[in-house]
């Protein structure tokens, strides 16, 4: 009793509470993305239309207006209001109060399907729905990002069957008409909601069952009719009575004549997206094959729904077969659009909430997340020069996911045919999770640190130490340096014959041009100088000279410009010895230091990529100049600064912190892992695959300034895994010193970089979640009055240490970090000006709209579709070819995939440990965020994950090994070989070490891979 009244409590406010989260989500993204144009501008449109003319004038003749006319009335207030309020009508403002009833609707999905699954699945249960559907991040995207009303259709459907479920046919017919008068998308459930009818009528057990079956299907076609009927006659107009709703149905069914519409189904799995559907792939035109598979699908349902209901009409499931049919007809069908998949997913959740079969949850979650990766890629390609999906490499992410859903699919026929045929439910248990399942963190008790331990620390930290720095940079880069403001120009003059092939100069900060010119004034040389030239050898060979000793030339510099170097090279590569010829002195400093141009710039006496941004920003903090990049907080550059303040500004002194810190994720990531699973020799297996994992590799070789922010969110996990250990079995004020550790660690990563935030929230839901597991098992193991006590007591401290440990000290580290900014002495940089730069960043990060050719979406990510290439080198020999880019080990990424999906399957069975809960959290802390994410965003971004897959890779092998000791034991040993030699093999392209043509081209290993031009 008292165990049911603390849910009920509980259920009071965490619901709300949720309930509220998911509408601050739906309500921030809505107002900071743009939506999908073509949908947001027409419904604005409407809105505005339905607002001056009204409903009878709204379907004028010649206006376009493709839907029927249920949504327009939502429309008409949405119009309304933005007309009162006087804001413009693509506003922030405007786009909230479009997306206002579909995010009501998707909260309102939510709670309905808990109050559908609480009956059969109990609370948690119930919770466990509805946390997945109200964070669903298809739900989110469609309603929020994309700004579409399916939430809206999905929920009538909902309702509509629900009704039927519960025999309530007249309200079913009402809510059948009003889903049919948002989107004809609803006829797709009309064959289902028609045999909800037709079943009693056919299989009745007497003449009066037969009776009152055919009395409430025609009372229900008579209240759809009625429904129907009331709205024609409300949008008429001057049009034909009733038929002009009618004529609107088949119009649109027609008005997209190809056999897929950006749904990644069967025929965009056969090269039938935006293909018309006349053409004839085999056979049968797609338009024909379209119609087999209405027809097939329509037979295998009535089969399944005559099977299932004879069998026992109390177990017959409307919601099961109208999601088999709304995904049989989006695979199997023609002229489908990517959204019409959405009310099935719902559907299966609510026929999982019914018949408890864990398989229908399963199937769900992943027809979620494959529904959004359709939508998503429609929505990154929109507008852009690959909208329709023809290149090589949108057509490879088209088949993946189509064959994903044609999979998912194939799988839901059998799942059907086991429950609907043979009667057969894979049920999950509704069983209270028991405290013990949390005790396999309570033992604080680790591993005694030994010789192995030690000496796989220092291996493991002294060869990733020695792999980061060499092949690095050199300290050769030009120090002193020139400054102009204005246009200048003065003479230099040959100390003695030389052939000059070409000129190189060395920039710093500025922009501008530097042209070398005879006396006569025929031009030689010439610079187009930059933002994004600085500290990079600028190469310039449009003539040959042949120079005599004591001949000049004049240089001439326009704009305002930081010069550190300009020199003259011959056909060898030596630099040709030049002064000043006119006695300016001042400009001496651009030839003081003739060693320090190489003969073929690179990447190692070279800034590349995003170098000069973070690398250059470093510097101009260092000295107190005016700061060049804004974008992301400075503690990352605060980090670089100090390299630059030992070595000086050179590619050693701006990469060599980058370098160590990527060194020290390693050892890190041995304790880390040390400490979850207890066992060294496994730490020493993924501390070994994280060494060699390539993405760490290069970007710790890089002057950006990920590395930090993954390294502190290592160590921050790291924490938070002793924290939640000790809370366990010793209470919270033992873990203080991890919990404080954890909470400056945090602040660190947030001051390095934003995305250290997402980490946040994955700390916050293991440090709540561990005291919840902290209270149960108080409550399994003490006197209740005691447990109370004690957890009391646990939980005051939890509280004070999180908004101590959590909130205070990482906001002053956070503020810290802009000390080089407080400390500046020709400026007056104080809070305001500290606010003004959070809101800078938030303002360009929410309306960054630039595209770029390496960007990926988050899916492709754990599959390494799309590897963002830094650098390419040029002056090379004929056939060699140097590049660098930033892809992980295809053996640690494909292996930790596996080892995530496992998990995965695990939790969705109900047989996860801990250990894999806690992975799965961070893990999809750090990916789940950019799901929601519209700007441009690249491979590099998945960095913070890589730890995670490799412990979820390591938890599959261990797994294992009780079954199969002898061969994991070998695994355990051939896979970091095998790490190391992929990590050899594509050495070239992490380091951007010349290789011949052959090697560069055996690293393509997909379309997509493109970092060498061969």
């Amino acid at each position: 009793m008292a165990s049911t009244s603390r849910s009920s409590y509980r259920e009071k406010w965490l619901l709300p509470a949720l309930l509220f989260a998911g509408f601050a989500l739906r309500a921030f993204l809505a107002v900071s993305t743009e939506g999908y144009p073509y949908d947001t501008n027409t419904f604005l449109a409407w809105a505005q239309h339905m607002a001056s003319q009204g409903p009878s004038g709204f379907y004028s003749p010649g206006y376009f207006a493709d839907y029927p006319p249920g949504y327009m009335l939502v429309l008409w207030g949405v119009g309304s209001l933005v007309r009162m309020l006087g804001v413009a009508i693509h506003s922030r403002t405007a786009l909230f109060l479009l997306t206002l009833v579909p995010i009501l609707c998707d909260l309102a999905l939510a709670a309905l399907l808990y109050r559908m699954a609480v009956p059969r699945l109990g609370r948690r249960g119930g919770l466990l729905v509805f946390c997945l559907v109200l964070f669903s991040p298809m739900l989110i995207f469609d309603c929020a990002v994309w700004k579409q009303v399916d939430s809206v259709l999905s929920l009538i459907l909902l309702l509509c069957f629900f009704a039927l479920q519960g025999k309530q046919y007249l309200s079913a017919g009402i809510f059948y008409a009003a889903a049919l008068l948002i989107k004809p998308q609803a006829l797709l459930f009309g064959p289902v909601f028609a045999a909800c009818y037709l079943l009693p009528f056919c299989f009745g057990e007497n003449a009066k069952q037969r009776g009152q079956a055919l009395k409430n299907a025609f009372l229900s076609l008579l209240c759809c009719l009625g429904v129907l009927a009331v709205f024609a006659l409300l949008f008429q107009g001057e049009q034909e009575p009733l038929r002009w709703l009618l004529k609107k149905y088949t119009t649109t069914a027609v008005s997209y004549p190809y056999a897929s519409i950006n749904a990644f189904n069967l025929f965009a799995l056969l090269g039938g997206n935006w293909a018309p559907q006349d053409a004839v792939p085999f056979l049968l035109s797609w338009k024909q094959w379209g119609f087999v598979g209405i027809l097939v699908i329509t037979v295998v349902t009535g089969w399944f729904a005559v099977v299932s209901y004879r069998r026992n009409p109390k177990q017959f499931s409307p919601f099961l077969l109208g999601a088999f049919y709304c995904c049989g007809i989006f695979i199997l069908a023609h002229n489908m659009h990517e959204r019409y998949l959405f009310p099935a997913v719902l559907f299966l959740f609510a026929a999982f909430a019914l018949l408890r079969d864990r398989r229908l949850l399963a199937l769900a979650v992943c027809f979620s997340f494959s529904a959004l990766a359709n939508v998503a890629t429609i929505y990154l390609h929109v507008s852009g020069s690959d909208e329709f999906l023809t290149t090589a490499s949108s057509k490879l992410i088209v088949f993946i996911i189509s064959l994903a859903q044609v999979l998912l699919f194939c799988w839901l026929c059998y799942v059907c045919y086991q429950i609907c045929i043979r009667g057969q439910v894979s049920p999950m248990q509704n069983t209270p999770r028991p405290a013990s399942r949390w005790t396999e963190l309570c033992d604080t008790k680790q591993p005694r640190w030994n010789r192995f331990d030690t000496i796989a620390v220092a291996l493991l930290t002294a060869v990733a130490t020695l792999l980061g720095v060499c092949y690095l940079g050199n300290t050769r880069a030009p120090q002193s340096s020139l400054h102009t403001t204005e246009e200048a120009q003065f003479t230099v003059q040959f100390s003695a014959p030389a052939e000059v092939k070409r000129a190189l100069l060395f920039p710093g900060i500025g922009s501008g041009k530097c042209t070398v010119a005879t006396p006569e004034g025929l031009p030689l040389y010439a610079f187009e100088l930059s933002q994004g030239s600085c500290f990079s050898w600028q190469i310039a060979e449009e003539a040959s000279l042949s120079a005599a000793a004591g001949q000049q030339l004049t240089v001439t510099l326009s704009g305002g410009l930081t010069l550190n170097e300009l020199a003259f090279q011959d056909t060898a590569g030596n630099t040709v010895p030049v002064t000043v010829a006119d006695g300016k002195t001042e400009f001496a400093p651009l030839f003081d230091e003739p060693g320090s141009a190489p003969a073929r710039p690179s990447q190692l006496d070279s800034m590349y990529f995003d170098e000069i941004y973070h690398g250059r920003t470093a510097y101009e903090m260092l000295h107190g100049l005016d700061v060049y990049e804004t974008t992301h907080p400075p503690l990352g550059k605060d980090f670089i600064l100090l390299g630059i303040a030992l070595f000086g500004m050179n590619t050693l002194g701006w990469r060599i912190m980058g370098a160590l810190f990527g060194a020290a994720m390693v050892p890190v990531f041995y304790l880390l892992t040390r400490r979850l699973l207890r066992r060294r020799e496994w730490a020493a297996f993924a501390a070994s695959l994280f060494l060699f994992d390539f993405m760490r590799f290069t970007q710790s070789r890089i002057a950006t300034i990920d590395v930090f922010v993954v390294f502190f969110i290592l160590l921050a996990t790291y924490f938070m895994v002793a924290a939640m250990q000790t809370m366990l079995a010793e209470g919270t004020r033992t873990a203080l010193k991890y919990i404080a550790g954890s909470g400056i660690a945090f602040g660190f990563a947030c001051g390095s970089k934003w995305t250290g935030i997402y980490a946040g929230a994955g700390l916050c839901v293991l440090y709540f979640g561990t005291l919840i597991a902290r209270y149960r098992l108080l409550c399994e193991t003490a006197e209740k009055e005691d447990a109370r006590k004690r957890f009391g007591q646990d939980f005051s401290t939890a509280i004070w240490a999180g908004l101590a440990f959590f909130v205070v000290i990482p906001l002053f580290i956070y503020i810290a970090s802009y000390l080089p900014y407080f400390l500046r002495p020709d400026t007056n940089f104080g809070l305001r000006d500290f606010w003004n730069c959070q809101l800078s960043m938030f303002r360009y990060h929410s309306g960054l709209t630039a595209t770029h050719p390496f960007q990926s979406s988050w899916y492709s990510w754990p599959v390494l579709w799309r590897p963002v290439w830094y650098y390419m080198g040029t002056g090379l020999p004929q056939g060699t070819y140097a590049s660098i880019a930033v892809l992980g080990n295809p053996l640690v990424w494909w292996g930790g995939l596996a080892g995530i999906v496992w998990l995965l399957v695990r939790t969705v069975r109900g047989g996860q440990r801990a250990e894999g809960t806690v992975v799965l959290i961070s893990f999809a802390a750090q990916l789940l965020p950019w799901v929601l994410v519209t700007r441009a965003v690249f491979l590099y971004h998945y960095f913070a994950c890589v730890p995670f897959i490799i412990l979820a890779l390591t938890m599959l092998l261990m797994r294992c090994e009780a079954a199969h000791p002898r061969t994991v034991q070998r695994l355990r040993y051939l896979l970091p070989a095998a790490a190391v030699l992929l990590f050899c093999f594509f050495y070239p392209v992490l380091a951007g070490v010349p290789v011949p043509y052959g090697w560069a081209a055996a690293l393509k290993w997909l379309p997509s891979w493109g970092f060498y031009i061969l």
